[in-house]
């Protein structure tokens, strides 16, 4: 059933593998603005995410 939505145009779906590459670079692209991002509540939220991974005594 699904197939043929595909097949019919009803789904759209990605006939190759652009998307993937998309989304890494989307992905590498949000890892060096998150770097160079120097506003102060950022640096709170990096604070933030290392004390969740920091366990606790």
């Amino acid at each position: 059933m699904i197939q043929k939505a595909i097949k019919g145009g009803l789904v759209a779906a990605p006939a190759s593998h652009k998307d993937k590459a998309l989304y890494e670079a989307d992905m590498e692209a949000a890892d060096k603005a998150d770097a160079v991002d120097i506003r102060p509540d950022a640096k709170n939220k990096e604070k933030a995410e290392e004390d969740k991974k920091t366990p606790k005594k």
